[in-house]
């Protein structure tokens, strides 16, 4: 049977069955995804590879390495299950005569990148120099061959920069600059500096303003809307400018790109990634001593760590430092000890002396501290032996480092250079084009007598002009028209708040503050239209937060009274739009005022859904006490009368529930259809 119709049938009955839609997503995405890779690999063992072609042979091993990369991901995340298709996708081409040596490179450099030492396993320890190794037996002339070579180069400097650091890095770095130097490709280009950042930003800790222009073009590039799906690239760069602004004792503007790293979370789908914002902005906090902060992130650290079995990795054991910390700081010093050997361990397994040596510090502290001096000259001891070798391995690198890193940037400077020359010289070489077509151009021209053709395109031009600027004018007028309208109605909300100051008798001054709600309401609505794109409609979501946010101010129940909106983004017209938001603001002002009337707290839900392409959803409810249905309405009765007229005039239907609270739901239809 076809897949698809496989598919179709599943579909169906997995609609009649109990099964929850998540489960059913996941079974559908191993549908699709694994069974033709299961078949495919059925294929090949009941073949020999001989009887696969070359292609055929690279799509599978491409498929397997798709598989491996999935099982890498929340919520997947399954290292073993990785490796297994890590080594299948390698496998199958190493068995395969000729070798693929360009395919079985890009498998081990995408092994490095995703499965190097900071998960802390060592099965795929060397990847790197495999990688190397593949590529050393293919001929790089070709733009794709040179940037596989330079990606290759950059990801040894990474891993010398993540596993101790070493003037090496740098090197490194030179000659993998030097491969796509001339590579005039603007996101190789941008790449490179992505790089270049990453690499200088964790060379000497004590020079890291070197680094802080490239991290800043690098965000620029990265923010712009055609990048947008780089959420990886963008949150590695908020990553070292949150790193930055930590080195340079700038909290505030590293806690603003933690900020925008937590702005990422819903996008990123590997765990580690967590583990490494968690530890790395509870470590800000503790910059700072607030230790409040700190902990839950570092818990939420230590939880993803052992969720998804990532106990050795680099940031679990840092974070398990963290944690140490705190406990010293509260005097819970078999805790801390607890913490700090947990995370010795982890190091020793590791062999990563910095983390180490670190731990021997700590554990000496601690034993002090609890009066077991035998233990605490122990790890002084192995403390001491490390620091002095690590001392003496610093002081050989630190003139080779200066060297290099004056040999890097003036090689910079001379790369930036050739590439000033390079655009001068093609912008005269376009220059020149420009001057022989015209002056071809006037020339045949007279030649033809074609004169009067020529005017009239000047005076269309000239009329296309003066019509796109009336259409501009326009436009801003029509802003303008918003904005005073806007205006004038925040003048009339403000002589309504004047006239109630006045007046003694509480229901009129509950009267008067629904009337300058409703009309704050409509001002609401023109200041969204005078400050949006498209002047004719209106993004709903936005609307109800600022006006939901307008109400609870007005009547002082912020804290008490929690608004969810719970909805996608949605655009109305303004015919539409305007009698919508004057009924959210009725509703929402009959819960404040009678749902809760012990003063209790509550909740109220706000969503707006669409049903098709014309007609809506509104729903407003809350957990309040409810309503006797069909009763008369409290107070005036002017808002329900007022809700009434407004659901008439967009051909509504109001219905109105009591489960745990009062539910109102408004199906109505799109007044102008765009």
């Amino acid at each position: 049977m076809p897949l698809k119709l496989i598919e179709i049938k599943l579909l169906f009955t997995f609609k009649k069955s109990s099964i929850s839609s998540k489960r059913f997503r996941r079974f559908i995405l191993y549908l699709i995804v694994f069974i033709p890779i299961k078949s495919f690999g059925q294929l090949a063992d009941s073949n020999t590879n001989k009887t696969l072609t070359i292609n055929q042979l690279n799509k599978l091993s491409k498929n397997y390495q798709t598989r491996a990369d999935w099982f890498l991901n929340i919520p997947q995340f399954n290292y073993d299950s990785a490796i297994v298709y890590f080594d299948k996708a390698i496998k199958i081409l190493e068995k395969n005569r000729p070798v693929n040596h360009e395919r079985l490179a890009e498998i081990y450099l995408d092994i490095a990148k995703n499965m190097d030492k900071a998960f802390g396993y060592v099965k795929f320890d060397g990847s790197i120099d495999k990688a190397k190794e593949h590529f050393s037996k293919i001929n790089p002339k070709t733009k794709r061959l040179k940037l596989l070579e330079y990606r290759i180069l950059i990801q040894e400097a990474k891993n010398v920069n993540t596993h101790g650091g070493s003037a090496t890095n740098l090197d490194l770095m030179v000659k993998a600059a030097a491969i796509i130097q001339n590579d005039s490709r603007a996101d190789v280009q941008a790449e490179l500096i992505r790089d270049k950042a990453k690499i200088y930003l964790f060379f000497n800790s004590s020079k890291v303003d070197i680094a802080f222009p490239y991290l800043r073009s690098s965000e620029k590039k990265l923010e712009e809307p055609k990048n947008s799906a780089n959420v990886y690239e963008l949150f590695w760069i908020y990553a070292d400018l949150s790193w930055y602004y930590n080195v340079t004792s700038k909290n505030d503007s590293a806690q603003l790109y933690y900020g925008k790293i937590e702005s990422l979370l819903s996008k990123i789908k590997k765990p580690i990634l967590l583990e490494y914002y968690y530890s790395q902005r509870a470590n800000n906090y503790m910059r700072q001593k607030k230790y409040d902060l700190a902990l839950p992130l570092l818990k939420a650290c230590e939880n993803v760590g052992k969720k998804y079995r990532l106990e050795l990795s680099r940031y679990y054991l840092f974070n398990l430092r963290l944690l140490g910390i705190i406990a010293d700081e509260n005097k819970n010093y078999h805790q801390a000890i607890s913490y700090f050997q947990e995370s010795l361990k982890g190091s020793l397994a590791r062999k990563n002396v910095g983390y180490e040596t670190d731990c021997y510090f700590f554990l000496k502290d601690m034993y002090t501290k609890v009066g077991d001096y035998k233990k605490a000259f122990e790890y002084q001891k192995k403390y001491a032996e490390l620091a002095i070798a690590e001392a003496e391995k610093t002081n050989e690198k630190s003139m080779r480092e200066s060297e290099l890193q004056f040999s890097v940037l003036q090689k910079d400077q001379e790369i930036s250079k050739k590439q000033t020359e390079r655009n001068l010289y093609l912008i005269g070489l376009v220059a020149g084009l420009l001057m022989i077509g015209l002056l071809y151009r006037n020339f045949r021209i007279k030649q033809k007598s074609n004169a009067q053709l020529e005017t009239l395109n000047l005076a269309l031009e000239n009329k296309n002009h003066l019509l796109d600027k009336r259409n501009a004018e326009n436009e801003l007028l029509l802003k303008e028209i918003h904005h005073r309208v806007k205006n004038n109605l925040e003048v009339v909300s403000s002589l309504l708040a004047l006239q109630s100051a006045k007046i003694d008798d509480p229901q009129i001054q509950d009267a008067m503050l629904a009337s300058q709600n409703r009309v704050q309401s409509m001002g609401i609505l023109h200041q969204k239209l005078y400050q949006s794109e498209h002047l004719a409609f209106i993004e709903m979501k936005n609307y109800f937060q600022n006006l939901c946010e307008n109400i609870l101010d007005s009547y002082n129940e912020t804290d008490r009274i929690k608004v969810n909106i719970d909805m996608n983004e949605i655009e109305l017209d303004v015919d539409t739009a305007i009698p919508i938001g004057l009924i959210v603001n009725e509703l929402l002002t009959n819960s404040l005022k009678y749902a809760f009337p012990k003063g209790e707290k509550g909740n109220i839900k706000l969503s707006l859904e669409n049903v098709d392409k014309e007609n809506f959803t509104l729903k407003i409810s809350d957990n309040g006490v409810g309503k006797i249905l069909n009763s008369l309405p409290k107070g005036t009765g002017f808002g329900t009368q007022l809700v009434d007229l407004l659901t008439r005039q967009i051909d509504g239907k109001l219905v109105e529930q009591n489960e745990n609270g009062t539910v109102i739901s408004i199906n109505f239809k799109r007044q102008n259809a765009a």
